[in-house]
């Protein structure tokens, strides 16, 4: 079963530009990630065979130096 997701991230002050590129090379499954405006700094799009793996990416996003926080949203269509 192939799961869309989206995992808001909320940085550090200073740290939006410099994340960027580290959560994009997290894994394949990632299809983008983009710099928004709001209450989170980046939206991460990502396309995996399944829910361990979106734990996986979720985690290593989490464990990202200047992460503050993250929200994980499962696409339901």
């Amino acid at each position: 079963m192939t799961v869309t997701a989206y995992v808001t991230v909320t940085a550090s002050s200073g740290d939006v530009d410099r994340i960027k590129p580290a959560m994009a090379a997290i894994s394949d499954a990632i299809e983008r990630v983009n710099v928004v405006a709001g209450d989170v700094d980046y939206v991460v799009k990502a396309r995996v065979d399944g829910l361990s793996d979106l734990k996986r990416i979720a985690a290593a996003i989490r464990e990202l130096d200047g992460v503050e926080s993250t929200e994980t949203y499962i696409g339901m269509d």
